[in-house]
């Protein structure tokens, strides 16, 4: 069938030509901006939320019309924030447990540096000669990182932190062995090179913690009003009825 057919026009004469519905359904738009902005769309006059777009252009296009009243409004803030506190607390614990991820990675990585230090220690301790002025003990064992905290910052504020979690130096480690047939130029720079990561990851942890301690000290969801608004669907010509509360 093609325009200028006649069955094409027979058929367009056969049924009623969309009708426009001057108002169509009402959408509340609720919005709440502490601690983070929040959106929730629901229609009247059931307060039912709307998912998707879909949703929203069915019931603009098709929908009842309805009044926003003192009583869908007192629902509907009831429901938008109960809404919103889920929300906010899944995803507060979302961002807990990444913090958290975040800090324990940090903290690993310290330890591994840490050890890499020990490491150096008992590889000069290992070449060490008459002529040495400091005589470093060979001791594979936790008192290692003791004798690293003369070394100040970072070391003594990493070690502090991290407590008595760190591995145990062991002579068979590839790490150390490796580490062991550096000169004595080389372990100097690779320690200072250890020291310069250890501070980095030292400030960041820091950091973190902090950032985890201040972590959800903003307002309740309950503390905040929600603003509605309403809007529905309109011809062209004609200005949408909408109120803001």
């Amino acid at each position: 069938m093609t325009y200028g057919g006649g069955l094409l026009e027979d058929i367009l004469h056969a049924v009623d030509p969309p009708g426009e519905n001057p108002r169509g359904g009402q959408v509340v738009r609720c919005v709440m901006e502490a601690p983070w902005p929040i959106v929730g769309y629901y229609g009247l006059p059931d307060g039912q939320p709307i998912g998707s777009l879909a949703a929203l252009r069915s019931l603009l296009d098709h929908g009842q019309a309805a009044q926003l009243t003192g009583d869908h409004r007192k629902r509907l803030v009831g429901q938008f924030r109960r809404a919103a506190e889920a929300l906010m607390a899944q995803k507060a614990q979302a961002a807990h447990w990444r913090r958290k991820a975040h800090m324990a990675s940090l903290k690993e990585q310290m330890r591994q540096l840490l050890l890499q230090a020990a490491y150096v220690e008992l590889a000069l301790a290992a070449s060490r000669d008459l002529f040495d002025d400091e005589k470093m003990p060979l001791d594979f064992s936790e008192r290692v990182y003791e004798r690293l905290k003369r070394y100040k910052y970072p070391l003594a504020g990493a070690l502090k932190l991290l407590g008595d979690s760190l591995p145990c130096p062991r002579p068979d480690d590839l790490a150390y062995q490796r580490i062991k047939a550096f000169s004595r130029e080389a372990l100097d720079r690779h320690f200072a090179a250890l020291c310069t990561r250890l501070g980095q990851r030292l400030h960041q942890l820091v950091a973190a913690q902090q950032e985890d301690e201040h972590a959800g000290l903003g307002p309740p969801p309950g503390a905040q009003t929600p603003a509605l608004s309403t809007f529905s669907a309109c011809p062209a010509e004609a200005p949408c009825p909408s109120a803001t509360t």
